[in-house]
């Protein structure tokens, strides 16, 4: 058998361990390892795997304009998917300029078809760049078969096995029964800091031990930027950002508190939409037609009745991050309020009327309480979802599926009717990268990979 790794810095560990889980069952076994950072290709260089370190390939490739290769792999998406290259590559947030997009294309087909093997199980711990995705059709058309974990929070301390992007992988035989959704109905009495894993506060590698790796990377691990080299860390200034970050919101709201929830949602409908981290997958990757939060939050705000309120509330991770414009342009538009951060976002779900997002799980967790959700994109708990995404409606009847009421029995219903589908793609585990002795990686990596093998692998 013949095995894909797509390697990053924090999954090395994870890869090393499962590389001889599989070497223990059959030491025929052969692994590829992909990689797009230099630091990475010269660890798994020295331990002499056989490894690639892509944009280096990439550019030697760029030159070679091959038409029917493109529209080989071209073809193969559309036929299947209904989509296809332009399409990925407008997801790419690290894309190059125009001049240099023919290249940038040109350079991962020619490669990737020549480096894949035939019939290979191909792992990535992401899928949040072309090179991800891209790779992952190619593997598809050579007969492979892709298993990307995707953190998304649903159920606890689980991740969803994908194909792609969109499509789940549902690699077990049997779904899972409902204890885990009921134990995840239960979690949302909890603070998502204390019940998501992602959610939780990960310990950070010291200023003198981030100094130090940024140094490293700016001399023992120098790449020369292009078009190539999107996903190399690039270090422009010695003092890690999180160290040099505003810490507060460089804005005056008048907050919504607490205390008046119940009461404001009393008076009026209130539609609550709980702000992305971005920019990331969530919205970038599932939810290719709808991008812009701005967009979204001036489409609703347009199409709520007089008096009904449109709720915003900050996102942790972006508290100081965006631009004061992204504030000052939400402030002209109608019917907008703001939550004050640190209220429950579960609190603010139980008093709404409606809860919105582009992709994000405050919708799966508003539909198990039995509140009204809408999503735009195509996260992988869509279908769990008893509203259809607005990229799969018809926005002339935008106003329409906003107001639209469901009970919450049937909201309930249609989440648990669906679980056993859903459930055959759940798998386990925290995969979230944490500093460890000053080192990225991923704790228990051992037990994962035997867990990942023996589960998902079906080794």
């Amino acid at each position: 058998m013949k095995y894909i790794f797509q390697a990053r810095e924090w999954t090395i560990d994870f890869y090393l361990q499962l590389e001889k889980e599989l070497f223990i069952r059959d030491n025929n076994t052969i692994v590829f390892w992909l990689t797009m950072n230099k630091s990475v290709y010269n660890q798994l260089n020295q331990l002499n795997k056989k490894v690639y370190y892509l944009p280096e390939v990439f550019e030697k490739n760029s030159k070679i304009f091959d038409e029917s290769s493109i529209r080989m792999v071209d073809d193969f998406i559309y036929k299947k998917y209904g989509y296809g290259i332009e399409f990925l590559f407008e997801i790419e947030r690290f894309k190059p300029n125009k001049n240099s997009k023919a290249e940038f294309i040109n350079g991962h087909i020619n490669t990737l078809l020549e480096i894949i093997p035939e019939n290979a199980k191909m792992i990535s711990l992401t899928c949040d760049h072309f090179i991800f995705y891209i790779s992952a059709y190619i593997n598809e058309l050579k007969g492979g078969t892709n298993y990307f974990i995707q953190p998304i929070g649903f159920p606890q301390n689980a991740q969803v096995i994908m194909h792609n992007p969109w499509d789940l992988n549902y690699f077990r035989n049997e779904p899972l029964n409902e204890d885990h959704l009921n134990q995840y109905i239960q979690s949302l009495d909890l603070d998502p800091k204390v019940s998501i894993h992602y959610m939780k506060p990960q310990k950070l590698i010291s200023l003198k031990h981030s100094i130090f790796k940024r140094f490293k990377d700016l001399t023992l691990n120098k790449t020369s930027k292009n078009i190539f080299t999107y996903l190399e860390p690039q270090t422009k200034n010695i003092i890690p950002g999180r160290f040099r970050q505003k810490k507060k919101i460089n804005y005056h709201f008048e907050y919504v508190l607490e205390s008046a929830l119940k009461s404001v949602s009393k008076k009026c409908n209130l539609f609550y939409f709980p702000l992305q981290f971005e920019p990331e997958m969530s919205i970038l990757a599932y939810s290719p037609w709808y991008k812009s939060q701005l967009e979204v939050v001036r489409l609703i705000s347009q199409s709520l009745k007089s008096g009904d309120i449109l709720l915003l509330k900050e996102n942790p991770k972006m508290i100081g991050k965006r631009d004061r414009e992204f504030y000052d342009t939400i402030s002209t538009f109608e019917h907008v309020r703001w939550a004050y951060p640190e209220i429950n976002s579960r609190l603010i779900i139980r008093n709404s009327f409606k809860v919105i997002s582009i992709t994000g799980t405050a919708t799966i967790e508003a539909a198990c309480l039995g509140v009204d959700s809408l999503i735009f994109g195509h996260p992988p708990f869509r279908d769990l979802l008893i509203e259809k995404p607005i990229a799969d409606q018809p926005l002339g009847e935008f106003v329409q599926i906003l107001y639209r009421k469901h009970s919450p029995d049937e909201i309930v219903q249609h989440v648990s009717s669906n679980w056993d589908k859903f459930s055959r793609s759940v798998f386990f585990g925290n995969f979230i990268p944490t500093y460890m002795d000053n080192i990225i990686s991923i704790k228990d990596s051992k037990l994962l990979a035997e867990q990942f093998a023996k589960e998902v692998l079906n080794i």
